[in-house]
């Protein structure tokens, strides 16, 4: 069980660091 919920806390974060990436590189070439 721990193992499970480490692996989706980390899912979680990796899907979340690619979405800021995404929404970095959208404000760069707004601007």
């Amino acid at each position: 069980m721990i193992l499970l919920t480490l692996a989706l806390l980390f899912s979680a974060a990796a899907i979340q660091f690619r979405n800021r990436k995404k929404q970095l590189k959208a404000v760069r070439v707004r601007k």
